[in-house]
């Protein structure tokens, strides 16, 4: 089917550090059918980039939409000379755990629905409740004061956002000025210092069906990131390099896949492609859709681990050969053109100054997930009955 090639092809653009998913998706919409064929190509470009972009994660030390916001310690993997391992064990954890998503999903698919009904009408508490566990996760008070101004800017930020004027879709510029400008402005390539101790990296099954679950049923939630549930989740773990890695796959495998099958059961589009698969809810047999989605996952999961795999040597080494003043000067420049082009001045405007905020965990040397805030404040405003039209809801 062209629609899965094209997809798969397409999502291999994940190896452009910051090239999002749903730029891809923005920029292709026009070149798609309606219904099924539509629903094949997102889920190809989403599988096949949430592979690929591992690449530049772990090798250029850049974050990602899977392992962003300092959830994966790329540089501690890189002096213990793990890297090649750390990727064996990502693309492992997201076909182990895709595998358990669908293998599981007759009885949460049934349970979403209920579990949402249920939910809903606690949604004004319950959210602030998810947020104060994230902070809970803070190791100390300086950490946890530094979190809270970031998040609460960010949130700020993410308020005007939403209801500026003009604005039709803030995420892109928003998103890109809150993570991508300031690792473009500020990343490092090169590890800083020796490692201290010895990296310990291990596929443990019990992390696996962890994320599994907690990326299932994250669904009923909006604006919750993998390193947001990440976060909520080491609280009750102990905080080890190695656990991150196996944690934060099996979440942004898990959510991606059950994204779709939310759209399909509670009518809830919790990223730009699984809004594609909302429509298809409305047909009168929707179950079937789900194995058929699974299997399109699969597929270009599969082969694009496999390819990542057998060719990551080459692919690194490319990237890394780049002149890197030159390709950071062409990608900022190309990402404030993409947010001009989309949202005109006030898109700039909007990125430029998230960039100033996305800035602050890297200074103040706190987690970037922290900017999260820029989504969670505008979602649990709405739901404490300040408006903002729905946005993202």
């Amino acid at each position: 089917m062209k629609e899965l090639l094209l997809g798969q092809g397409l999502g291999a653009l994940g190896l452009l550090p910051f090239v999002h998913t749903n730029l891809l998706l923005q920029l292709t919409r026009h070149f798609i059918g309606e219904g099924i064929p539509l629903a094949v190509f997102a889920v190809a470009v989403s599988f096949s980039h949430l592979v690929f972009q591992t690449v530049p994660s772990l090798f250029l030390f850049l974050p990602s939409e899977a392992h962003g916001m300092n959830i994966v310690p790329y540089q501690e993997i890189a002096r213990a000379k793990k890297t090649a391992v750390a990727l064996r064990i990502i693309l492992t954890t997201f076909l182990l755990a895709l595998l358990l998503s669908i293998a599981l999903h007759p009885l949460i698919q049934q349970l979403l629905p209920i579990a949402y009904e249920m939910l809903k009408p606690h949604m004004v508490w319950m959210l602030p409740l998810l947020i104060l566990l994230f902070f809970a996760s803070e190791t100390s008070m300086k950490s946890l004061a530094c979190g809270m101004l970031v998040f609460f800017l960010a949130g700020a930020l993410g308020n005007v956002a939403f209801t500026v004027p003009g604005i039709r879709e803030p995420l892109f510029p928003l998103l890109t000025g809150l993570f991508a400008l300031p690792a473009v402005l500020m990343e490092t390539r090169t590890p800083q210092s020796q490692a201290t101790e010895t990296l310990q990296l291990k596929l443990k099954k019990s992390l696996v069906v962890g994320g599994v679950l907690a990326g299932a049923f994250s669904v009923l939630f909006p604006a919750l990131s993998v390193s947001v549930l990440a976060g909520i989740l080491l609280l009750f773990l102990e905080k080890k390099s190695g656990e991150f890695i196996v944690l934060a796959s099996s979440i942004a495998s898990s959510k991606l896949f059950y994204e779709f099958v939310a759209a399909l059961t509670i009518e809830k589009g919790r990223s730009l492609a699984a809004v594609w698969i909302v429509p298809l809810a409305s047909l009168p047999n929707t179950t079937p859709l789900v194995p058929f989605i699974a299997l399109v996952a699969l597929t270009a999961t599969g082969f694009a681990s496999a390819t990542v795999l057998l060719a990551h040597g080459k692919l690194a080494s490319v990237l890394q050969r780049i002149p890197r003043t030159a390709f950071r000067i062409i990608l900022l420049t190309g990402l404030l053109c993409l947010a001009y082009l989309f949202e005109g001045t006030t898109g700039v405007m909007i990125s430029v100054s998230a960039g100033a905020v996305g800035a602050l965990p890297i200074l103040l040397n706190t987690r970037r997930s922290h900017a999260a805030g820029a989504l969670l404040v505008p979602a649990a405003m709405h739901f404490a009955g300040i408006s903002l039209d729905g946005i993202l809801l």
